[in-house]
């Protein structure tokens, strides 16, 4: 699905998978479930393009599940906020949610041992924004394209009926994350891409 001239949307994934072409790479927004590989290969065998760099919004399985074999395959960069680094290399053990639901998804969490993420300053583009938008994970994080006013938010927040609203299910802390969804809010105008859900345009 394209949503800009630089930015599209790789069908069919659990969670959304973004694509972004910048000039001299291409960076992708989370991986989807480990059923979801061998779509995201499709897609990059039909545009005749791999992933340099992925963005890891937050580490529930949904947004990680083929990051080993997306690492297996194309050796992209990882990248992460400071926090949830931690999280992907297994320096610190994902907190367990508070919901029946989420405590049973919880248990089927892949094993996270990333070695080598790296942190937002990797990218070093000036019309690249990371901004920390926690409260579904102590690090999820946002990425800002400020040259396309396109911003891809992961879970912090999912689209319903045309308009945002936090996941209470799998959201851990409900405070920070509502703080983070009026953060979400004060970039309009901006293209908000979710992790679940439509896109949605703040104006």
């Amino acid at each position: 699905m394209k949503i800009s001239e630089n930015v599209e949307m790789i069908d069919g994934t659990m969670a959304n998978v973004y694509v972004i072409k910048r000039k001299d790479r291409i960076i992708q927004i989370d991986t989807g479930m480990k059923n979801n590989f061998q779509k995201i290969v499709q897609y990059y065998e039909h545009n005749g393009s791999k992933p340099d760099i992925i963005f890891i919004t937050h580490y529930h399985m949904d947004h990680v599940g083929s990051l080993r074999e997306m690492v297996e395959k194309y050796n992209p960069v990882i990248i992460s906020s400071n926090i949830e680094k931690d999280y992907l290399s297994g320096k610190i053990k994902p907190e367990k949610p508070r919901s029946i639901i989420g405590k049973l998804v919880y248990k089927m969490m892949p094993l996270l041992d990333f070695k080598d993420v790296m942190t937002p300053d990797y990218l070093n583009d000036p019309n690249i924004d990371v901004i920390l938008t926690n409260g579904h994970t102590p690090g999820s994080s946002s990425l800002l394209l400020k040259d396309e006013r396109i911003v891809f938010i992961g879970d912090a927040a999912r689209e319903k009926d045309g308009e945002l609203e936090i996941d209470r299910t799998f959201t851990l802390d409900q405070k920070a994350a509502l703080d983070s969804l009026n953060k979400i809010k004060s970039l309009k105008p901006v293209l908000v891409l979710p992790g679940h859900g439509n896109p949605v345009k703040l104006e």
